[in-house]
């Protein structure tokens, strides 16, 4: 099994490091080459600490961004958006009242969501919050574990950052 980087402050704090050095290289006037192995390295360490801390599995989103294509996929982002949004604002007020239909049809809707983009942690925890629901037990009333994970996802798909990384349409 392999540990998220984030478990190794010494990792975390040389790879800040490593890209405060790149960055200041990549402002500097250099050659080409050099400008371009910078600018390589720069992107390897933006997107192994993207990886490590993503709350979405990048290849399925892309593969979803993809087969949507270049057209659709700015349309299909912001419905995703509005009805992660619906989610974030029905589910809390769901759960403080146990109202265990409404976190049911929420947390269905959430886990077809979330694993449709890859937002694998996330499903996962909108699952158990399902099952939970369809049962007599306790419902944990804050939903800690949906709500934190639905505040990532929301962050990452709300991030303006997304829109240029759309997967170009094959030529």
């Amino acid at each position: 099994m392999t540990h998220p980087l984030s478990d190794d402050p010494q990792v975390v704090a040389r790879l800040k490091t490593l890209q405060s050095c790149l960055d200041a290289l990549a402002a500097m006037p250099l050659p080409d080459r050099a400008a371009d192995l910078v600018a390589g390295a720069l992107a390897e360490v933006q997107a192994l600490q993207e990886r490590d801390q993503s709350p979405i599995d990048r290849a399925t989103f892309d593969a979803l961004l993809a087969l949507a294509g270049p057209q659709v996929a700015p349309d299909l982002l912001r419905q995703l958006a509005e009805d992660l949004a619906t989610v974030a604002v029905g589910l809390p007020p769901a759960l403080t009242a146990d109202d265990r239909p409404a976190v049911r049809a929420f947390s269905h809707v959430l886990m077809a969501l979330a694993g449709s983009i890859g937002a694998n942690a996330l499903y996962q925890a909108a699952a158990r919050l399902n099952c939970a629901a369809h049962g007599s037990g306790p419902l944990d009333p804050s939903g800690a574990e949906v709500i934190a994970g639905l505040a990532g996802v929301r962050h990452f798909i709300d991030d303006a950052s997304i829109l240029p990384l759309l997967p170009e349409s094959p030529a």
